[in-house]
């Protein structure tokens, strides 16, 4: 059974900056579910040897150098790429875990839920984590990152000693693991873009509107926040001091009028083979793709006229 704990706390520890305890919560939450969810991908996708198991990466860097990291996740008091904090525990730096709680399934989220971070139905016990109280991060705003066996431990300070934590007991994330892609020819840089849609289409609008809800102020709406996407994007993920790259290149992603593998189609000349309010990107293979037509089978079969005009106008500008 999957456990996921949201826990926010405090410790005695001294730091030079301040970000509200609000918004402290409203971004290190984004940040910790954005980690988990590319953290979660590296599990299931990395390729290894028969017989081997399932793995989370050893620490953060391993994950930065994996294709699986495509959303760069910033210290909000610093500015820069998020540190791991070097913490090895020690025997008597752990404790068992009574009660923890089950996120709630998708259908139920809405702002204020959001905001909450936990459900309050309470499962069973679980394995022994590291206490925060014995954590001594050196600067605000960075990571400690901690995983043994089926277990995962993320955790985000502030300045004045409370942190935000998200625990599992066994591997489990909804988003990542309901990514499958309809055709198999565009093999891992079309599973790359299909993944990093996920999060932007269907997880940032979320994270935006529980950040207004918690703030009081701004669109708590996620359907609303969805459709302001393409124009908005980046000015909504650097509000949670995070970047999405482009998964293939590694570099900022970008709306781009010239293919683009990896980048967000916007073409003009693409406007007559595309649906308004759908967000395209440039996919392996030349072509052009909306997170739908890669990953719902049914949207894919009833499209393939489309795909068919689509591609022929992609495959005409590369010929120039």
């Amino acid at each position: 059974m999957a456990i996921i704990t949201f826990t926010i706390s405090l410790i005695p520890v001294e730091f030079a900056q301040s970000i509200s305890p609000e918004e402290f919560r409203a971004i290190a939450q984004a940040q910790l579910e954005t980690l988990h969810y590319q953290l979660h991908l590296y599990l299931k996708k990395t390729v290894r040897p028969a017989g081997e198991r399932q793995r989370y990466p050893v620490d953060l860097e391993q994950l930065r150098n994996s294709p699986f990291y495509f959303i760069e996740v910033f210290n909000m008091y610093t500015g820069e790429p998020i540190q791991q904090i070097a913490f090895k525990p020690s025997p008597d730096d752990y404790y068992a875990v009574e009660t923890t709680f089950l996120p709630q399934p998708p259908h139920q989220r809405t702002p204020e839920t959001l905001a909450q971070g936990l459900s309050l139905e309470m499962v069973g016990e679980s394995p022994k984590k590291v206490d925060p109280t014995k954590i001594v991060p050196q600067r605000a705003g960075d990571l400690f990152y901690y995983t043994e066996g089926d277990s995962l431990q993320l955790v985000i300070f502030d300045d004045t000693g409370h942190w935000l934590e998200l625990y599992l007991k066994t591997p489990h994330n909804f988003r990542a693991d309901s990514i499958k892609l309809v055709e198999t020819t565009g093999g891992l840089n079309n599973f790359l873009i299909s993944a990093l849609a996920t999060h932007l289409e269907l997880m940032l609008p979320s994270m935006i509107a529980r950040r207004n809800f918690i703030l009081g102020r701004g669109e708590t709406s996620a359907s609303i926040i969805k459709g302001q996407l393409l124009s908005n994007f980046t000015r909504f993920s650097q509000s949670l001091y995070l970047l999405y790259l482009n998964p293939i290149r590694k570099s900022e992603l970008v709306k781009s009028e010239r293919v683009s593998l990896g980048d967000i189609a916007i073409a003009d000349w693409l406007k007559p083979v595309t649906r308004a309010g759908e967000i395209y990107y440039f996919t392996e293979g030349g072509k052009v793709r909306s997170l739908l037509e890669l990953t719902d089978k049914d949207v894919f079969l009833t499209r393939r006229a489309e795909f068919q005009k689509r591609d022929a106008v992609v495959k005409k500008m590369l010929q120039g």
